[in-house]
C-alpha cells in the first residue's frame, strides 16, 4: 500500500515534502505486523471455544476438532474432526472388519452377503449334527458322518433296513439269520422256477443252464464276505472311508470247503450250518479287532495331549518374538506396507482403504506406537493422496511414563532408488506433539482413537511418476520418535 500512494508510473519516485524515496529506502514495519498478530480471534468454525492469536490461527484451523470433514472412508458422510474416530470405529459403512470366521478384512456394509458364502462357516450336519466348514459338508457326508442313512447291502435280496453307517455292521451281525433265511428264500424261489420251465437244467428266463448249488455257493461267500466288511467298519479309518456300496464286497472270503455242495446232492441246512461256524471265528476276530481299537485310541489320546502341548510352546514363542521385534525398535521403525496396488484399487472405488502397522516401542520402557495409513481423493483438488498418521497403543510401560506425551515425531516416505550414485530423496515430514490433543494423552483402549499427523502426506501420482516410491508392490514408510527428555 505504501509503495501505491508513494510510486507514480513512470518516474520512480515521488516528492513528499522535502524529501524523496526510493524503493530500496522502502521497508517492511515488522513491529506492526507483530502488533497485528498479537491479536486474538475466536475459532470461525462453530462451538469451538478456542481463543487463539492470529500468527496461530492457520494451524488451529488446521488441527481444530470442530472442523468439518468427510469420512476418509468415502462413504458420503461429514462430520467434526472430533467425531472422525469414533465414525471409522463404530458407525461408517464402509469401515474394515474381520469376518469373524475366516478373519478376511472387509467392508462392514459387506458382512451380510461374505457370511452367506464365507467357505468357513460353521454349519450343522442334518444327520449327526456335528458343526462343520461349509465347504467340507460334502466330504463330511462321504467320509466322515456315521450317522447318515445307507442301505442294506443286502438291499438287492430283499432286506429294506436303512441305518447310519456306524450301525450298519451291528446290524449285519445280528440278522445273520434273517439274511440267510433271505438267501434261502432265494434260492429256493430260483429253484421253483427251474422245474417249472419246460426245459431241464435252463434258466426260464435266458436258456442259459442253471445250478442251484453253485448260486448258492456265490450268494454264501457274498454274505460271509458282507460280515467280514461289517467288521472291519468298527476300525475307524474304515468307517470314515465308508460309503454306500452298489453291490456286494468281492474280497476273498474264508469259507470253509463245501464238499457235498460240489459233489453231492444240495443241502442248504448244512451250508447254514457251516456258515454260522465261520460267522463265529468272525466275530471273534471282531472282539480282537474291538481292542486294538481301544489300545489305539488311547495311544492317539495321549499323542493329541502332546500336539496340544507343544501349540501352547509354539504360541508362547511367537508372542515373545513379536514382543522383542517391538522393543528392539527403540523409536525407529520402518514399515513394509505391502500389496500397494490393492490399497490404490480400493481408493478408486471408493472402498475402505485403512491399514495400521504392528506396534513398536521408543525404547526398552518407552511408549508404544503404530502407523495409520491410507488413501482418500481430495475434494477439492480431485486427486489421490496418502495419508499419514501415528497412534500412541496401550504399552507395557504405561503406568510411570509421562503423560501427555511430548516431543517430535518425524514421518518419512523412503525413496528406494538403490543406485549408489543418485542420492536419494525421502519425502519427510516431522510435526511436534500437542499436549493440548487426545490423540497424545495416556491410552484407554489398545490403540487411541485419536490419531495425528497429515491427511495429504503426499499425491499418489508423485508417488507413481519416478517410480523410485514404490517397488515390488512395496512403500517403505520410516518414523522417528523422539520424546521430549526432562
Amino acid at each position: 500500500m505504501i509503495t501505491h500512494y508513494l510510486l507514480e508510473p513512470g518516474d520512480g519516485t515521488k516528492a513528499m515534502g522535502t524529501t524523496e524515496f526510493s524503493n530500496r529506502q522502502l521497508f517492511r514495519d515488522l513491529c506492526s505486523k507483530r502488533e497485528i498478530l498479537d491479536l486474538q480471534a475466536q475459532c470461525p468454525f462453530k462451538d469451538c471455544p478456542e481463543i487463539v492469536e492470529l500468527r496461530d490461527m492457520e494451524n488451529h484451523v488446521e488441527t481444530c476438532r470442530f472442523r468439518t470433514e468427510p469420512c476418509p472412508n468415502q462413504c458420503g458422510s461429514s462430520m467434526r474432526r472430533k467425531s472422525i474416530d469414533n465414525h471409522l470405529e463404530k458407525d461408517c459403512p464402509r469401515r474394515l472388519v474381520e469376518c469373524q470366521y475366516c478373519r478376511s478384512p472387509l467392508c462392514f456394509n459387506q458382512t451380510e452377503r461374505h457370511n452367506a458364502e464365507c467357505p468357513k462357516r460353521p454349519v450343522s450336519c442334518e444327520y449327526c449334527h456335528k458343526e462343520v466348514l461349509s465347504s467340507l459338508l460334502h466330504s463330511h457326508h462321504q467320509h466322515e458322518c456315521s450317522e447318515i442313512p445307507v442301505p442294506c447291502q443286502f438291499a438287492s435280496l430283499g432286506c429294506d433296513k436303512r441305518l447310519p453307517k456306524e450301525r450298519m455292521a451291528l446290524h449285519i451281525s445280528e440278522s445273520m439269520e434273517t439274511h440267510l433265511q433271505i438267501m434261502a428264500s432265494f434260492l429256493q424261489n430260483q429253484q421253483t422256477l427251474e422245474r417249472s420251465t419246460s426245459y431241464p437244467g435252463t434258466s426260464w428266463r435266458s436258456g442259459a443252464t442253471y445250478d442251484g448249488r453253485s448260486e448258492f455257493a456265490t450268494a454264501a461267500s457274498k454274505l460271509t464276505d458282507v460280515h467280514e466288511h461289517g467288521a472291519r467298519k468298527l476300525d475307524p479309518d474304515q468307517l470314515g472311508r465308508a460309503q454306500a456300496p452298489p453291490s456286494f464286497v468281492t474280497s476273498p472270503s474264508p469259507l470253509p470247503s463245501f464238499g457235498p455242495m460240489a459233489s453231492g446232492p444240495f443241502d442248504p441246512m448244512e451250508q447254514i450250518r457251516a456258515l454260522r461256524n465261520t460267522v463265529k471265528d468272525l466275530q471273534e476276530k471282531e472282539v480282537r479287532m474291538r481292542q486294538n481299537f481301544i489300545e489305539l485310541e488311547s495311544k492317539a489320546e495321549r499323542k493329541d495331549l502332546e500336539i496340544a502341548a507343544l501349540r501352547g510352546e509354539v504360541n508362547s514363542l511367537q508372542i515373545e518374538t513379536k514382543e522383542l521385534r517391538e522393543h528392539v525398535a527403540n523409536g525407529i521403525f520402518v514399515w513394509k506396507l505391502y500389496k500397494y496396488s490393492e490399497l490404490r484399487l480400493s481408493a478408486e472405488r471408493g472402498e475402505a482403504t485403512v491399514r495400521h502397522s504392528e506396534g513398536f516401542y521408543t525404547g526398552s520402557c518407552g511408549y508404544r506406537l503404530c502407523i495409520r495409513v491410507n488413501i482418500n481423493k481430495s475434494e477439492t483438488r480431485g486427486i489421490l493422496f496418502i495419508s499419514l498418521f501415528v497412534h500412541f497403543m496401550q504399552g507395557k510401560y504405561d503406568g510411570f511414563l509421562e503423560w501427555p506425551f511430548r516431543g517430535s515425531i518425524t514421518l518419512s516416505l523412503i525413496d528406494q532408488n538403490d543406485e549408489s550414485e543418485l542420492k536419494r530423496k525421502n519425502i519427510t515430514e516431522r510435526l511436534v506433539a500437542k499436549s493440548n490433543l487426545d490423540a497424545f494423552k495416556r491410552p484407554r483402549t489398545v490403540r487411541n482413537h485419536k490419531g495425528f499427523g497429515y491427511m495429504e502426506f503426499a499425491s499418489v501420482e508423485s508417488l507413481e511418476k519416478d517410480g523410485l516410491f514404490i517397488k515390488d508392490n512395496t512403500i517403505l514408510i520410516k518414523v522417528e520418535v523422539h520424546p521430549q527428555c526432562n
